[in-house]
């Protein structure tokens, strides 16, 4: 990915831009435009904040409304004794994105990523998860839980060592990386994914992505389990086509240590030494990869908050 540079657009939005992947997400991607042709008006609605994105090849103007790389939107907080979530709104619901707080000039600020042309605001929340006090997993689903990405009553918070269904970590991996589900024109992929199911969107959006694929051309198994490394996969796929990988480099030998490592299939090893090179997940024990461990609700919570405070750590 290009260099990025932190550029003030007004006293409180500023935006920072992967110069080399917004253009193919233009109506006409073959125009030989360069990065600096792209145009960002700041648009303030109340509390809400977006960027207009256009760009023009000489003759006419083009409107940029996904970013296949990432944006950031800087808003000030009017609270910084709360947790804050910047949430994009779309037709469908609110969606939580990754956002970081920082101190600036005094004043603190939440980070947002943005990578669709919606309107972005803050939202302070503190979730209620006592029952999961003392567990080894607290701090993630804790700060999940406050992000919204996770809801206080379900599975990560009633009975976080129990196995994670598919379709659920499908749905809150693209949820925790702020990825906005496709909720209409759903195209019944899978015969045993009806378009009344809750993670229609997420199946869709994901398979359109190339992120998933069914069990069968025909079936997805919604409901059963995954094991760590397709898990991983899923999460590492994801990470690529939004290009918040980084092209971070991985370190094919870090799998040496585990005894088990040759129990990793091939198609999962790449995503495993990245996974493991950047701290998204970890053995089960010193010496014990597990990849064919069924993931838990605990494991997988942890995975994404390790991505989110990895991702953060580079805004």
């Amino acid at each position: 990915m290009g260099d990025t540079k932190l550029v003030r657009v007004t006293n409180q939005i500023y935006y920072k831009l992967h110069t080399e992947d917004w253009i193919d997400k233009l109506n006409n991607p073959s125009l030989n435009l360069k990065p600096t042709q792209l145009l960002v008006k700041p648009i303030v609605q109340g509390d809400s904040y977006a960027l207009q994105m256009t760009a023009s090849d000489g003759t006419k103007e083009y409107t940029v409304d996904d970013l296949k790389g990432s944006a950031f939107l800087c808003i000030p907080l009017s609270d910084s004794t709360k947790t804050a979530v910047g949430v994009f709104h779309t037709p469908f619901g609110d969606y939580p994105t990754p956002t970081k707080i920082e101190r600036r000039d005094g004043k603190a600020i939440a980070i947002l990523t943005v990578n669709t042309g919606n309107f972005y605001s803050i939202v302070y929340n503190a979730a209620d998860c006592k029952t999961i006090y003392g567990h080894w997993a607290e701090e993630a689903i804790q700060n999940m839980a406050d992000r919204t990405i996770i809801k206080e009553r379900d599975g990560f918070i009633e009975h976080p060592n129990a196995t994670i269904p598919r379709a659920e970590f499908l749905a809150m991996v693209l949820r925790g990386c702020g990825v906005s589900t496709l909720e209409s024109d759903y195209k019944n992929i899978f015969e045993d994914v009806p378009p009344s199911s809750a993670y229609a969107g997420a199946i869709q959006t994901a398979y359109q992505l190339n992120i998933i694929a069914g069990v069968s051309s025909k079936k997805f198994a919604p409901d059963e389990s995954l094991t760590r490394e397709q898990a991983v996969v899923i999460l590492t796929k994801l990470l690529k086509a939004y290009h918040m990988d980084d092209k971070l480099a991985v370190a094919p030998s870090i799998t040496q240590p585990f005894a088990d490592q040759a129990s990793v299939s091939a198609w999962a090893a790449d995503s495993m030494a990245f996974a493991l090179t950047h701290g998204i997940i970890r053995g089960v024990a010193p010496t014990s990869l597990a990849p064919k461990k069924q993931m838990t609700y605990a494991e997988a919570a942890t995975m994404v908050w390790n991505v989110l405070k990895q991702y953060t750590k580079k805004i």
